[in-house]
C-alpha cells in the first residue's frame, strides 16, 4: 500500500510542478477595465473594407511573370497608382487565429492560449469589429464565429460557406473565394431593395471582412508554386477589382470607403505554416481609399537591405513596413472608432494622407490607449505587494507619465506635430516594456519555490532508491532514528511565516500550493538522511571509480537528451556513441553477429535525426520501399527461426495475412497519392482500407501466439501498416530500423546478463509472455541496469524527434492523413497524427517489456531510475519556459516541459498498455465445454440451477442486443460530434463536451470485449483484464455524470447572469481540472481494482480466467453504505437539474412565445435539458433498482441489464446534429 500511496503522492507533486508553469510564465498579460480611446477629429473614411487572403506569401503576389506581368493586375495598379504597399511581419505561430487575432484585435496571442487553436477567444478581448457601428463577415466557418462571438451587442453578421468545403482532395479550392464574392454581390444586390440594410450601411463606422481561404486551402493541397495556387491569386485579385466597382457605385462615388488588403501568415515552399520562416512570416500589405496616401516614387536608396524592392521591381515606389499588430489602430483611425483597448500596435501614421494635426491625435490617442493597459496593470499589482516591497517600473512613474502626457499635449497646441508624434511613440514603447515588468514581477519568487520543490523531491526519490533498491550495508546503531520533533517544530514555523507572509500579500491560492510544497518535501528528505549515512558507511564496499564513471556517463547522458530538444543531430551523436557500447563493453567477442547487428542498426537509425523535419516533397517510393524492407525483414526472421521455434499453423497463416495486409498498405499510399495529383479525390476503397488497418491495429496482435519473437512480430508487422499509410517519404523508414535496433537489443541484453554471470538463462525463443508476466525473483539494482533506464529513456526521446519536431507546429503536414481523408477536420486529423507519433513509442515499450522478462529487472525500480532521470531534465526545462521572444520560442519551451513532465505518467500508462499487448491472447471460436453429467442434490437443486441457467441465457441475449447498438450508434454519435467540433468553441462548457466525448470514447474500446464474452461465453484474457473491462463501464457512467452535471450548472449560471462568476473560471483553468481530474481517474481506480475490486471473488472460473463481470458478491457493508450514498445523490441530483432546466424552457417560452424556436438561447437551453433528460432516462432507473439490488445480490443478471441501460447515453452526442431544427442550436 505504501508504494500505491507513494506513486500518488509523486504523481501530485508533477501535477504541481506542470501547473506551476501557467501561474509562473503563462497567465493572461491582457487587462480589463480601461476605457475606450477615440480622437475627436473627424475621420477620413466612412468605412473600411478588409480583405484577408489566407496563407497568401508576399513574394507570391509581388513577383512578376517572366514576361514582366503581373498575376495580380489590379492590385499591382493600386500600389503603383493609388495606395501605399509594404509588408507584415507577423509572428509565430503563423496560423489563422493569431493572425487575424492580431490584424483586428491589434494584440499577438495571449500566451495562455497556447493550446487554443484558432476556434475561440481564450480571454475577453476588444477589436475594431467591436467597436465598429456595425461589421459584415463572410468566409470560413473557422474564423468569422470567434469575433461575432467576441462583439458586444448584436452588430457583428457572418456569413459562413459549410465545413465541408475545406476539402484537400477538392479538385479546385478556389471555389471557396468564389463564394465569398458571389455572397457580398447578392448582399449588396439585395441592399438596393431592402430600406433597412440600407440604411445601416449607409452609416459611418461600418466594416466589411472578406475572409478569402481558397489560397490557403490551395497552397496546402498542391504547394504554393502549384498552378492551382498562382492562379487562386489571380482570380482573388479579379474578385477585389469588383468589389471595389460594387462598393463604389452602391456608395455613390463618395469616396469615403478604406481598403485593406493583406493576409493572416505565409506559407513555405511545402505547403504548411506554423513556424518562423521569412516565406510564413512575411504578408503583403496594401492598403488605398480614403484617407490613405497615394503611391510615393522615391530615388533615394530605402531602408531594407533584404533584396525583395530589386526582386519585385518595385525599388521606385516607397515601402511601409508595418509589425502586423500595427494594421488595426490604422483601421480603427480611419474610420474613427476606438482603437482595441488590448491592442499593442504602434499606429504606422505615414499611411494616413490627413491633416499632421489629425496623424499627432491619432498617435496620442494610441499612445494613451496603451498607458491605460500599463496604468491599470500598476494598480493591479500594487493592491496585492506590500508597500515596502513595491518597486514601480522607474521609466514610467506617475510624474513622468504626467509629464509625457503634458509635453505630448504642448507640442500639439505648439503644432509641433513631429515632436508629439516621436514622443508618443516614445511613450507606446515605455508603457509596454512596463505591462512585461509587472507581468513577471512575482515571477523569481514563484520560480525559487518551485526549483526547491524539484530538488527536494528527486532528492527524496533518489534516497527511496538507495533505500529499498540497493544493496547497502545496514548499521543497527545508525538505524536508530533519532526524535524528530524538532524537525516538526521548524518545519511547522516555516509554514506559518511562509502562510502569513501570503496572506498579507492576498495571493491567489496557487500560490500557497507552490510556495508550501517545498515543506513536507524536505521534510521527508531530512527524515530520509540514514540512508545517506548508510550509503556512505558502504562506500569502502563499492567499486567507487565504476560509481563515478557511471555518475559522469548519465550526467552526460541528461545533458545530452537536453540538448537533442533543440538539435535533433545530437542524436545522431548519441546514436553513434551507443552504437560502440559492444566493443567498450566487451560483449562483441561473445557475441560477435549481435555486436555488428546493433552497431550498424544504431548507425542507420542515426541518419534519421539529420533529415529535415519538413520541407520534403512527398517521396511515395520510399514509402513502398519501406513496406517491403518490413516484409524482407519478418520473411528473413520467420525462415531462419523455422527449426527453433516452428509456427503452429494458425499461426503461419495469420502471419501470412499480415504480410499480405502491409503489402497492401504499402501500394495504398501511392494509389491514393496518383489519386490526389489527378484530382479524382479519395478513393473510397483506400479510405476504407486505412480505416479497416487502423481499427485492428491493436487487436490483430492479440490472435497471435504469446510466444516472445512471435507476438513482437505480430505487433511489429501491424503497426507498421498503419505507420505506412500514414507515411509520405523517408520517416516510413524509420520504423522498421527501429524495430531491427530493438530486435537486435533484446538479444544483446542476454549476452550481457550471461557475461555478468546471471544463472538461470532461458533460450530467448522459448521465452512466453503470458508465463513470464509475474517476476517472482526480484533482485537489487546493479550498475548496468541504470544503463537500461537510460538506455530506454534514450530510444524514447529517439522516438519522439527521429522523424520531425512535435514540439513544432510545422512539423505537421496534412498529406499524412490523406488515406484517412481529405476534408480539413483537426481533431480526427491531429489525433491521426498523434497516433503516428505513438507507434514508435510502443515498439520501444514493447522491447523494454520484453527486457524485464529477460533480465528479471524490478518494475518499481525501474520506475524510479526513469523518475530521477526525467525530473533532472525538467529541471532543465523548467529554466528554459519564457514567455518572450517569438511564437516559435515560446511555444517550443512550453513544450519540452510538457513532454518532460508527462513523461512519467505517459511510461506508466504506456506500460500497462504493452504489458496487455505482449501477454494476452484473443482466442476465437473457442466453444465452451458442456458437461453432460448433472449432480442432484436433496433440494433439488438441479431445477434451481437449470432455471439460472435459462435466466442467464435469456439476459445474455438482452445484452446481446442492447451492447452491439451501443456500440455502432456511439461510434456513429462520436464520429459526427468530431466533425461538429471543428467549428466549436473553447469556452468552458465545450471543454466538459469534449471530455464527455473521450468518456464515451475510453468505455466504447471495451464494448468489444463484452461482446466477444457474451457470444463465446468464455472469457480467456485473463482476471485483470476482466476488471478492467468490468469496471470501465462504472468509469464512464460516473464521468459522464459529472460531466453532465458541469455542463448543465454552466449552462444555469449563463441565463441566470451569473457570467461574471463563470469569467474568473477560465477556459485554462477548466482544460487543467479535466487533466487532474482524468489523471486521478487514472491512478486511483487502478488502485481500488487492484486492492479491492474482485479481490475477494470465490468463482474459481473467474478466478483461473473463463467468466466475467460476477463481482456482485464483493460488495460489503462499507461499500454498501457508500453505494446507497452514491445513488441516492445520483438520483436527486438528476430530479434537481431536470426541474431547473425545465423551469429555464418555461421562463423562455413564456417571454418568446412563438419566437422562441428561433432564439439562441432557447435552443442552446433545449439541447441542455436534452443532456437532463439523458441523465433521467439512463441513470436513475438503474440507481433506483440498485438499491433494491443492494439487498438481493441474486439478482445479479437484472443488475447487468439495467447497467447495461446507462450506456445508452453514449447516444448524448446526436442532439448535437441539424441546426435549429433537432434540439442543436449553436452553444
Amino acid at each position: 500500500m505504501r508504494v500505491i500511496a507513494f506513486f500518488l503522492v509523486g504523481l501530485a507533486v508533477h501535477v504541481i510542478f506542470f501547473i506551476s508553469i501557467f501561474d509562473i510564465y503563462f497567465t493572461s498579460p491582457l487587462v480589463h477595465g480601461m476605457t475606450p480611446r477615440a480622437t475627436t477629429l473627424t475621420p477620413p473614411a466612412s468605412r473600411l473594407v478588409l480583405l484577408v487572403a489566407d496563407g497568401l506569401r508576399a513574394d507570391s503576389l509581388l513577383t512578376l511573370l517572366p514576361d514582366g506581368s503581373s498575376r495580380a493586375p489590379y492590385l499591382r495598379s493600386v500600389i503603383e497608382e493609388s495606395g501605399t504597399w509594404g509588408v507584415s511581419h507577423t509572428r509565430v505561430p503563423t496560423e489563422s487565429r493569431p493572425g487575424h487575432v492580431a490584424l483586428i484585435a491589434g494584440f499577438y496571442e495571449d500566451v495562455s492560449a497556447v493550446a487554443k487553436g484558432w476556434k475561440e477567444n481564450p480571454v475577453e478581448f476588444d477589436s475594431v469589429f467591436n467597436e465598429s457601428r456595425h461589421t459584415w463577415c463572410w468566409g470560413s466557418p473557422d474564423i468569422l464565429p470567434m469575433f461575432a462571438k467576441g462583439a458586444s451587442g448584436d452588430h457583428v453578421y457572418t456569413y459562413t460557406y459549410p465545413a465541408e468545403e475545406e476539402d484537400f482532395a477538392s479538385t479546385d479550392a478556389s471555389r471557396l473565394d468564389s463564394w465569398v464574392f458571389t455572397q457580398v454581390k447578392s448582399f449588396f444586390q439585395s441592399a438596393k431593395s431592402n430600406s433597412s440594410l440600407r440604411a445601416s450601411l449607409l452609416e459611418d463606422k461600418n466594416v466589411l471582412f472578406l475572409h478569402l481561404l481558397g489560397i490557403d486551402t490551395n497552397g496546402h493541397a498542391h504547394r504554393p508554386m502549384s498552378q492551382e495556387y498562382l492562379d487562386n491569386i489571380g482570380l482573388v485579385d479579379t474578385g477585389v477589382a469588383e468589389l471595389v466597382s460594387i462598393v463604389e457605385e452602391f456608395f455613390g462615388y463618395d469616396g469615403r470607403t478604406a481598403y485593406v488588403f493583406t493576409s493572416d501568415h505565409g506559407m513555405t515552399n511545402w505547403g504548411s505554416h506554423g513556424a518562423g520562416h521569412p516565406s510564413e512570416t512575411l504578408t503583403p500589405l496594401v492598403v488605398w481609399g480614403a484617407g490613405v496616401h497615394n503611391a510615393l516614387r522615391v530615388t533615394e536608396p530605402q531602408p531594407y537591405d533584404d533584396g525583395y524592392l530589386q526582386d519585385w521591381k518595385l525599388e521606385h515606389l516607397r515601402r511601409v513596413d508595418v509589425s502586423q499588430a500595427d494594421i488595426a489602430p490604422l483601421m480603427a483611425s480611419l474610420i474613427g472608432v476606438p482603437i482595441p483597448v488590448n491592442s499593442v500596435g504602434v499606429l504606422p501614421h505615414t499611411y494616413l494622407n490627413n491633416s499632421d494635426l489629425f496623424k499627432a491625435e491619432s498617435m496620442y490617442t494610441n499612445a494613451i490607449q496603451v498607458l491605460e493597459q500599463f496604468k491599470m496593470k500598476m494598480t493591479q499589482k500594487k493592491e496585492t505587494t506590500l508597500s515596502f516591497r513595491f518597486s514601480p517600473y522607474q521609466q514610467l512613474t506617475e510624474s513622468k507619465q504626467a509629464g509625457f502626457i503634458n509635453k505630448a499635449r504642448m507640442l500639439i497646441q505648439l503644432e509641433k506635430y513631429e515632436d508629439a508624434i516621436s514622443l508618443c511613440q516614445s511613450l507606446i514603447t515605455h508603457s509596454l516594456e512596463g505591462l512585461v515588468y509587472y507581468h513577471t514581477y512575482d515571477r523569481f519568487f514563484l520560480g525559487c519555490s518551485v526549483v526547491l520543490g524539484f530538488v527536494g523531491w528527486t532528492s527524496y526519490v533518489v534516497l527511496v532508491i538507495l533505500k529499498t533498491h540497493a544493496r547497502l550495508n545496514r548499521h543497527p546503531s545508525i538505524l536508530r532514528q533519532m526524535p524528530s520533533y524538532t524537525l516538526e517544530r521548524l518545519c511547522m514555523c516555516v509554514t506559518v511565516v511562509i502562510t502569513g507572509f501570503l496572506l498579507i500579500q492576498r495571493s491567489p491560492v496557487t500560490y500557497y500550493i507552490y510556495c508550501l510544497l517545498p515543506v513536507p518535501i524536505w521534510y521527508s528528505v531530512l527524515k530520509e538522511s540514514r540512508t545517506l549515512t548508510d550509503l556512505i558507511q558502504s562506500a569502502p564496499s563499492l567499486p567507487l571509480w565504476k560509481c563515478f564513471g557511471y555518475f559522469v556517463l548519465v550526467a552526460f547522458g541528461v545533458e545530452l537528451l537536453v540538448a537533442s530538444f533543440f538539435y535533433r543531430a545530437v542524436l545522431t551523436v548519441g546514436l553513434a556513441v551507443l552504437s560502440l557500447w559492444p566493443f567498450l563493453s566487451g560483449l562483441v567477442g561473445k557475441a560477435k553477429f549481435h555486436s555488428l547487428s546493433w552497431f550498424l542498426g544504431s548507425l542507420f537509425l542515426a541518419l534519421f535525426p539529420l533529415m529535415p523535419v519538413v520541407g520534403r516533397e512527398p517521396n511515395i517510393h520510399l514509402v513502398t520501399c519501406a513496406g517491403l524492407l518490413a516484409l524482407f525483414t519478418s520473411a528473413c526472421y520467420l525462415w531462419s527461426s523455422r527449426r527453433r521455434t516452428p509456427l503452429h499453423l494458425g499461426d503461419r497463416q495469420q502471419f501470412v495475412a499480415q504480410m499480405l495486409h502491409v503489402a497492401v498498405c504499402a501500394y495504398v499510399p501511392s494509389l491514393t497519392h496518383s489519386s490526389l495529383q489527378q484530382k479524382q479525390g479519395l478513393p473510397l476503397l483506400n479510405q476504407i482500407i486505412s480505416w479497416t488497418t487502423l481499427g485492428s491495429s491493436l487487436l490483430v496482435p492479440l490472435l497471435s501466439s504469446t510466444r516472445l519473437f512471435h507476438r513482437l512480430l505480430s505487433i511489429f508487422l501491424s503497426l507498421a501498416a498503419t505507420y505506412l499509410l500514414l507515411s509520405t517519404g523517408s520517416e516510413a523508414l524509420f520504423l522498421p530500423v527501429l524495430s531491427w535496433l530493438m530486435f537486435v537489443w533484446i538479444n544483446i541484453e542476454q549476452e550481457a546478463m550471461l557475461a555478468q554471470g546471471v544463472s538461470g538463462r532461458q533460450e530467448l525463443s522459448t521465452i512466453d509472455f503470458s508465463a513470464n508476466i509475474d517476476i517472482a525473483k526480484i533482485r537489487h539494482l546493479k550498475l548496468d541496469d541504470i544503463r537500461r533506464s537510460y538506455f530506454f529513456v534514450f530510444f524514447i526521446i529517439t522516438a519522439f524527434f527521429g522523424t520531425g519536431n512535435i514540439a513544432s507546429i510545422n512539423s505537421f503536414d496534412p498529406a499524412s492523413v490523406y488515406c484517412f481523408l481529405t476534408v480539413f477536420k483537426p481533431f480526427i486529423m491531429g489525433g491521426l497524427m498523434m497516433w503516428k507519433v505513438i507507434i514508435p513509442f510502443i515498439i520501444v515499450m514493447c522491447t523494454f517489456e520484453t527486457i524485464q522478462v529477460v533480465t528479471q529487472l524490478s518494475s518499481r525500480s525501474l520506475f524510479l531510475i526513469v523518475l530521477v532521470i526525467s525530473d533532472l531534465m525538467a529541471l532543465h526545462f523548467f529554466f528554459l519556459v519564457q514567455d518572450y521572444g517569438s511564437w516559435l520560442d515560446i511555444g517550443t519551451s512550453i513544450s519540452h516541459y510538457v513532454i518532460v513532465m508527462s513523461m512519467t505518467i505517459f511510461l506508466m500508462l504506456l506500460s500497462v498498455f504493452t504489458h496487455i499487448l505482449t501477454s494476452q491472447r484473443l482466442v476465437l471460436w473457442r466453444r465452451p465445454k458442456m458437461n453432460s453429467t448433472v449432480v442432484q442434490s436433496p433440494m433439488g437443486s438441479t431445477d434451481s440451477s437449470s432455471s439460472n441457467n435459462e435466466a442467464a441465457v435469456e439476459y445474455r441475449t438482452v445484452l446481446l442486443a442492447i451492447f452491439p447498438v451501443v456500440l455502432v450508434s456511439g461510434t456513429i454519435s462520436l464520429s459526427l460530434m468530431t466533425h461538429i467540433l471543428k467549428s466549436s468553441s473553447t469556452s468552458i462548457t465545450s471543454i466538459a463536451v469534449l471530455n464527455l466525448i473521450f468518456a464515451h470514447f475510453v468505455f466504447l474500446v471495451t464494448v468489444p470485449f463484452r461482446i466477444y464474452y457474451y457470444v463465446t461465453q468464455h472469457w480467456g484474457l485473463g482476471f485483470t483484464w476482466c476488471k478492467v473491462v468490468s469496471a470501465m463501464i462504472h468509469i464512464h457512467m460516473y464521468m459522464s455524470f459529472i460531466f453532465y452535471v458541469v455542463i448543465l450548472i454552466t449552462r444555469l449560471m449563463a441565463f441566470y447572469h451569473k457570467a461574471e462568476q463563470q469569467a474568473s473560471f477560465r477556459s485554462i483553468h477548466a482544460l487543467l481540472v479535466s487533466g487532474v481530474v482524468w489523471m486521478g481517474v487514472l491512478v486511483l481506480v487502478p488502485c481500488i481494482m487492484y486492492f479491492s475490486y474482485g479481490r475477494d471473488t470465490g468463482d474459481n472460473g473467474e478466478k483461473n480466467g473463463t467468466l466475467c463481470f460476477h463481482f456482485g458478491r464483493n460488495i460489503k457493508s462499507g461499500a454498501k453504505v457508500f453505494n446507497y450514498i452514491v445513488s441516492m445523490l445520483i438520483i436527486v441530483v438528476a430530479a434537481v437539474l431536470t426541474a431547473l432546466q425545465a423551469n429555464v424552457l418555461r421562463v423562455l417560452y413564456r417571454e418568446h412565445r412563438q419566437g422562441c424556436t428561433s432564439q439562441q438561447d432557447f435552443d442552446a437551453q433545449l439541447k441542455s435539458l436534452c443532456f437532463a433528460l439523458v441523465m433521467v432516462v439512463c441513470f436513475i432507473p438503474y440507481h433506483v433498482f440498485r438499491l433494491h439490488y443492494l439487498e438481493n445480490i441474486h439478482l445479479q443478471h437484472i443488475n447487468e441489464v439495467f447497467l447495461s441501460l446507462t450506456t445508452f447515453n453514449c447516444l448524448d452526442m446526436l442532439t448535437f446534429l441539424g441546426r435549429r431544427t433537432f434540439l442543436c442550436a449553436s452553444w
